[in-house]
């Protein structure tokens, strides 16, 4: 039975969601055409209003599962985008249950191990529409995570992505990509590396891109980033908002190669640490389109930031990705990210972070296919340099591999198996850790 404890965990997640609607509501239209655009008319609206309601990005849970999805930069692949025979349906949606068993050897992310079963049930749904000027993708889910001895964890995520051309020239794009849960996030700057209870984290965004000529556009952003933190101690220092204005130029120098310049304003506001900043980035990059199948992106420059004590530090900041379509069943991502972080220890006032990620898609068959996802992370935290965020600089390696693979019985049914393993290695008294997590079950898509 979940009891009195699941359902205050819901109303954390739904106070979170709404928390992030209001701060969204500061900016002209970000309601109405993140949400309203994904809910039309008659019984597709009011099941995808369900699953806005009751979902949120990131399940990073062990075993709401495959877990190997959590890596994807477009959305986790579903059971039937490698089928033999795909699922047809009247509607551009498909939605799946799961049921899952598995063992995770340290699911509470201590130094001393201590090794639970667990069983999982997931709902995700998936919405593709695509029509002339407007595209929307939706992935949402929501599960449960029972782990005899240690409690149920409930998990919620959405990704969702509106693109609309109003002029030949002019596109305007809108974001979420929003969850709920309690288990680390190694793939984006979010808080500590452990298991520290459930918190809530969204990033959304608007963006508006004007092609001047056929050579030259510009692209404006605006996005927020949102952190809420169920444990009132991680919250004092953790729980921020993050506002971001970008101005992007864009040249096409040939077909397959665009320049471009990139300026950004970053504006960090704790809830209540003395911890407040604001950083410029100003970054120069090449868009490369070097195969027909393969596409690159470098980006390099600087950061200036300055903090609220008047303290100020100017690092060097450098991003690229690397898109591999193998074939039509196979991709390669890679992404790296060197830049300013906040920090996810209290005793600390920033730190510089090498990020990078890898995931690999293989179809061995049409009925077959495996994953591989990587996450690693290399942090500098520097010494404070206010009285309130004093303390020593020390060093964080923190990595998670993920191996899964999948099998389809029937056009409906999957069989799926995974692996992960997470590692945080740190030279301050932060405790470190090991995790290895292994699950597998079945997933019912229609």
């Amino acid at each position: 039975m979940i009891g009195n404890n699941m359902v205050r965990k819901v109303e954390i997640f739904w106070r979170g969601f709404r928390c992030c609607l209001a701060d969204s509501s500061a900016v002209p239209g970000l309601r109405s055409t993140s949400i309203r655009a994904v809910i039309p008319p008659g019984k597709l609206g009011w099941l995808l209003a369900l699953i806005l309601l009751c979902g949120l990005h990131g399940i990073r849970a062990q075993g709401i599962g495959p877990q190997v999805e959590i890596f994807s930069q477009e959305g986790p692949v579903t059971s039937t985008s490698l089928a033999e025979n795909p699922i047809t349906s009247p509607l551009p949606l498909l939605i799946s249950l799961g049921a899952h068993l598995g063992y995770d050897d340290n699911s509470q992310t201590t130094s001393n191990s201590q090794g639970h079963f667990f069983t999982s049930q997931v709902l995700t749904a998936s919405y593709d529409r695509t029509r002339p000027g407007t595209q929307i993708r939706l992935i949402a889910g929501a599960g449960l995570v029972e782990r005899f001895g240690q409690g149920t964890d409930v998990n919620a995520y959405i990704n969702l992505s509106l693109a609309h051309q109003v002029t030949p020239r002019l596109t305007l794009g809108a974001t979420i990509d929003s969850a709920y849960t309690a288990e680390p996030n190694f793939a984006e700057n979010v808080g500590p590396d452990q298991r520290m209870g459930n918190y809530f984290h969204t990033n959304d965004g608007l963006s508006a891109s004007y092609r001047w000529t056929r050579r030259f556009s510009t692209a404006t952003s605006y996005s927020l980033s949102l952190v809420r933190y169920e444990n009132s101690f991680v919250a004092s220092f953790t729980d921020r908002e993050e506002h971001t204005l970008g101005e992007e130029f864009r040249f096409t120098l040939t077909p397959a190669t665009v320049l471009v310049a990139d300026y950004q304003f970053l504006i960090v506001d704790y809830d209540s640490f003395p911890r407040d900043s604001l950083t410029h980035f100003a970054l120069l990059g090449v868009e490369q389109t070097l195969t027909r199948r393969l596409k690159a992106e470098v980006r390099a420059g600087a950061s200036y930031r300055s903090f609220q004590g008047e303290e100020s530090r100017t690092d060097p900041n450098f991003e690229g990705t690397l898109d591999y379509a193998i074939n039509s069943l196979s991709s390669l991502s890679w992404n790296v990210r060197y830049s300013v972080e906040e920090p996810a220890v209290r005793e600390a006032l920033s730190r510089t972070t090498f990020r990078t990620g890898v995931q690999l898609t293989y179809g061995f068959t049409r009925k077959i296919s495996g994953i591989l996802g990587l996450n690693y992370h290399h942090d500098e935290t520097t010494e404070g340099l206010t009285v309130a965020t004093s303390g020593p600089s020390f060093s964080t390696n923190a990595v998670q591999v993920v191996l899964g693979a999948r099998y389809q019985i029937t056009r409906h049914l999957d069989w799926d198996i995974s692996y992960q393993h997470s590692e945080v290695d740190s030279s301050s008294e932060i405790s470190g850790y090991s995790r290895n997590s292994y699950s597998t079950g079945i997933t019912f898509t229609f």
